[in-house]
């Protein structure tokens, strides 16, 4: 969600040396005018083992699909992308155009109501298509 001219400058404050600084004071705030934001940086502190936002937000520059990673996979994979993904747009699709084994893109939109991130509010509607995928998918092998 940064924009493409301020990511180096906003990594670079990521990356600075443990300790306050002013990007800590912004993550905090953040957290505390939006719950999104909160529940995004209390849940990745969380899972990635981090103490601090900052610390979350560095551990996850770790992990990529960049430099060749997504080529090597060679299992059958199913990317989903949502209309309105409001976390992760233009993803899918990047990932998507480095798969070198069998794919399969499903798009979700905002008029099945399934159109926000990880299809919030359709997940009938997605884990049936998600499911018939695997389904055929292990049909076939």
């Amino acid at each position: 969600m940064i924009p493409p001219e301020q990511r180096e400058p906003f990594v670079a404050k990521i990356n600075a040396p443990p300790g306050p600084s002013p990007l800590d004071a912004t993550l905090i705030g953040m957290a505390k005018a939006s719950p999104v934001a909160r529940w995004i940086f209390d849940n990745g502190t969380w899972a990635f083992g981090a103490t601090s936002p900052r610390e979350f937000l560095r551990k996850t520059l770790d992990y990529n699909l960049r430099d060749g990673v997504a080529e090597k996979i060679r299992c059958p994979t199913l990317v989903c992308d949502a209309e309105d993904d409001l976390y992760l747009e233009g993803q899918a699709d990047e990932l998507f155009s480095h798969l070198t084994c069998k794919k399969t893109m499903l798009r979700f939109t905002k008029a099945e109501g399934a159109g926000a991130h990880c299809q919030m509010g359709a997940g009938r509607l997605a884990f049936a298509r998600i499911f018939d995928w695997l389904d055929e998918t292990f049909a076939a092998s």
